[in-house]
């Protein structure tokens, strides 16, 4: 809000890319997508679920929508698994009538929500689904073209601000593992009179034979002083 002068469509978004834009990991990016869409549509309440290895995973939720959520990632059923999934649309005029998912449908109704949209949101190249940001209404019959328009906007933001900050995060994974591997290698070199070659060639034999990435080799090595045993 500006003086009182609710935001535009385009304030809204321009918000949201600014906001996911400073953070430092999905997580907080999430919370902000979840803030902007609700203000993008108002009335609705809206979740933002990560996806690794197809499955959905909580990130952030209006605390209202929290139960639904849970109930489908236990239940293993219902339109946010759909969409992480397939990666495809998943939603629901009235949940109160749908019989799309039985063994999650009668809870979500009970707890007042009717219309429900999920929106996967697609990664790098559109080649695996990256997220999902649903969208509920404690009203039925709630899904005009307008407010799907709206939500679909609001969804290609949150991608890109997602897939963003998750680049970001993984060069700096990146970095901090390169310097954990230098560190060990530095390490054997001392200790054992290697030169670099052979010592980075001892941390991956040691990584290789374990089937461990090479950084928690590495780290392992830092923490304690030693080497896996043989």
């Amino acid at each position: 809000m500006a003086g009182g002068r609710s935001s535009t469509l385009s304030e809204v978004l321009a918000g949201m890319a600014a906001g996911m834009s400073s953070c430092v990991d999905e997580e907080s990016a999430a919370w902000i997508a979840v803030a902007r869409a609700e203000e993008a549509l108002p009335g609705w309440a809206a979740a933002v679920a990560l996806v690794r290895r197809r499955r959905p995973v909580h990130a952030a939720c209006n605390p209202s929508l929290r139960p639904i959520e849970q109930s489908q990632l236990e239940a293993g059923q219902g339109p946010l698994i759909d969409a992480a999934e397939t990666g495809q649309v998943a939603q629901c005029a009235d949940l109160a009538v749908s019989t799309a998912w039985p063994d999650w449908t009668p809870a979500a109704s009970r707890s007042g929500w009717r219309s429900i949209l999920c929106l996967p949101l697609l990664g790098r190249g559109g080649r695996r689904t990256a997220a999902v940001v649903t969208f509920a209404h404690p009203r039925p019959d709630q899904l005009d073209d307008g407010t799907k328009t709206v939500a679909e906007l609001v969804a290609t933001y949150a991608a890109i601000g997602l897939e963003t900050v998750g680049r970001l995060a993984n060069l700096t994974v990146a970095g901090d593992s390169q310097a954990s591997i230098g560190l060990a290698i530095g390490v054997l070199m001392e200790r054992f009179e290697l030169s670099e070659a052979q010592a980075f060639a001892v941390l991956r034999r040691y990584s290789q034979d374990r089937q461990r990435k090479l950084r928690e080799v590495a780290t392992d090595l830092l923490n304690t002083g030693q080497l896996p045993p043989d």
